[in-house]
């Protein structure tokens, strides 16, 4: 009886955890699907969507993709689902949720309820919400090299356990086609396992009794998914060029993003895991184990950031999951290392007090950013904190001051460490609060905003409406919009290639010149200007914004404030593109803007 009364409740637990895990997956993708074509594909992205398109129409490819396992993936998704915008991001949505999961497999490392919390804060990642949609085979290599350090270390603890030593050989391989990205991965896991105890000379008898299989398994693995078992034989040679591309990223380039950008990107848009991680990383070598483990993973992580100069904002996902276990540390010590039954009272209370000044501090702020947006000249006056708007910044000042007597004053009265409990939780809502406003501002209310960190130069929608008009010229010219004939002076992997795919007749050209006379000509032009082309007819044009630029380096201060508080700035020196028709082609009506 008692053995089966044990076997019920463990049995009952698991299907609860299990549920639990269920319900955090499907909310991820509940989240994380929706809209995935609210924004057309930028150049980056259109690169490797293109690549991916080409394979699945049986075409030749001028480039070799970045990430293979992303084109197997997405091929294989053109091919079932078609070629939409959200099929081009759909396996990194897919590998986002499934990168939940993972938790869940070393919950006995690192205890249920942190494997659960950890899982919860890479849920809720903005900067896994970001990476997670867009068409790039980041999320995947995260995804294949955690994996196979998680299969790893739970083959190694069943004393080489066969199916574990497979799955890792699998997913090792297929990290190996994942891409540049998952070269950062592998090296910081490499680099952090002799630090831990015991851990090298394990993973070194593993290797050796399970040699052989790990060899097999990997080598199917990099074949499935890096080559889709040689029907796809450039993902060999797409392989190993992502060792020299990862070698390139320490060379400097134009597109490279800044620290100060990805610095800014970590603390506005996942504050949670990087504050509650960076507290729990200074206990956590003498904790030793696993914590240990990911905080050196971490620290090679960034080093490798912040010496690269190709640095970009994917990086920051290595940082991210490196540092969930850590931060799920920290949030579940303050839960429980505190007694909360009997003395909720004055914590709860001074987070309520803390958070209702923040609030107040918050609006007088946006007060003052509403009011000097509406007429910047009124800052250029003689600052006098008794006239507006200056005066609307003395009482969010005075509540910024309150801030620490109010908590001195309940310590001195109650007890402090009551108070800095008050202080943790207030932290706790607030860093929350602004990872899951930032991402989801990002992915679903400002899809493709200019102004948002994560895309530098994201694409306007009018590149749809380019397109429309390309569609709307063919069909009045030849009754069928897709076969017009329209040259392109633009890269043939740009994000105008992607939305003119369809079109067979297009040709992409470097520049243009009087041989040209096809129906239709796309061409950038400066912004001023709309002048013809030197080209073999005489053409009518319209102007389309495709590249809507923003510099936040050159924001004033209020504007900075603005944009903090409203992610608002004034896009400037757009990109024009315009679209030439050949004088006896029809005009379409204006352009709805």
């Amino acid at each position: 009886m008692t053995i089966a009364a044990e076997t019920t409740r463990a049995r009952t637990a698991f299907s609860f955890e299990a549920l639990l895990y269920l319900a955090i997956v499907a909310l991820t993708l509940a989240v994380r699907l929706p809209g995935l074509d609210a924004h057309p594909l930028n150049d980056a992205e259109a690169r490797e969507a293109l690549t991916a398109w080409r394979f699945s129409q049986g075409l030749s490819s001028p480039t070799l993709p970045a990430s293979p396992a992303y084109l197997s993936f997405t091929a294989l998704g053109f091919m079932v689902l078609g070629d939409a915008d959200f099929v081009g991001r759909l396996a990194p949505a897919l590998f986002g949720a499934a990168l939940v999961l993972l938790p869940w497999l070393l919950r006995d490392a690192l205890g249920r309820a942190r494997a659960l919390l950890t899982s919860v804060l890479l849920a809720g990642s903005s900067i896994v919400w970001m990476a997670s949609r867009s068409a790039d085979g980041t999320v995947l290599a995260a995804f294949f090299v955690l994996l196979t350090a998680i299969a790893v270390w739970r083959s190694v603890r069943a004393d080489g356990e066969l199916t574990w030593a497979v799955v890792a050989g699998a997913a090792f391989g297929a990290s190996l086609a994942a891409g540049p990205q998952a070269l950062i991965g592998l090296i910081a896991l490499a680099v952090a396992l002799p630090l831990t105890a015991g851990a090298w000379d394990a993973l070194v008898a593993f290797v050796r009794s399970r040699a052989r299989e790990l060899g097999l398994a990997a080598l199917v693995g990099f074949l499935a998914v890096g080559t889709l078992l040689l029907l796809n034989r450039d993902g060999l040679g797409a392989a190993t060029a992502s060792w020299v591309t990862f070698a390139q990223r320490f060379v400097p380039s134009e597109g490279a993003r800044t620290l100060t950008a990805l610095l800014a990107l970590l603390g506005l848009y996942d504050p949670l895991i990087v504050l509650a991680g960076l507290i729990a990383f200074a206990s956590a070598f003498a904790r030793g184990g696993l914590d240990r483990f990911s905080a050196s993973a971490a620290i090679v992580a960034l080093t490798i950031v912040v010496a690269s100069s190709g640095r970009s904002q994917f990086d920051l996902v290595w940082l991210i999951v490196f540092l969930a276990p850590l931060a799920a540390h920290t949030l579940l010590r303050l839960f429980t290392e505190f007694d909360w039954r009997r003395s909720w009272a004055l914590p709860v209370s001074v987070a309520l007090i803390l958070i209702a000044v923040l609030a107040y501090v918050w609006l007088g702020l946006a007060q003052f950013a509403t009011v000097v947006r509406g007429s910047p000249t009124i800052l250029e006056g003689t600052v006098d904190f008794r006239a507006p708007p200056w005066n609307g910044l003395v009482f969010p000042a005075l509540g910024l001051v309150a801030l620490p007597l109010i908590v001195g004053l309940i310590g001195l009265g109650w007890s402090f460490r009551s108070a800095l409990m008050g202080v943790a939780l207030a932290a706790v809502f607030l860093a929350m609060s602004a990872t899951l406003t930032a991402g989801w501002g990002q992915i679903q209310l400002r899809p493709g905003s200019p102004v948002e960190l994560w895309w530098p130069r994201p694409v306007g929608a009018d590149l749809a409406r380019l397109r429309e008009t390309l569609f709307w010229a063919g069909e009045q010219t030849i009754s069928s919009g897709t076969e017009i004939e329209v040259t392109v002076q633009a890269s043939p992997d740009s994000a105008l290639a992607w939305a003119l795919r369809g079109f067979p007749k297009a040709r992409f050209v470097d520049t243009l010149g009087t041989e040209i006379a096809t129906a239709a000509v796309i061409a950038p032009a400066a912004l001023e200007t709309e002048v013809q082309p030197d080209l073999g007819a005489a053409y009518v044009g319209a102007p389309f914004q495709l590249n809507p630029i923003w510099f936040p380096d050159t924001l004033f201060w209020y504007e900075q404030l603005d944009w903090l508080l409203y992610r608002r700035a004034a896009v400037q020196n757009p990109t024009i593109t315009i679209l030439w028709l050949r004088q006896d082609v029809q005009m379409p009506p204006a352009v709805q803007r």
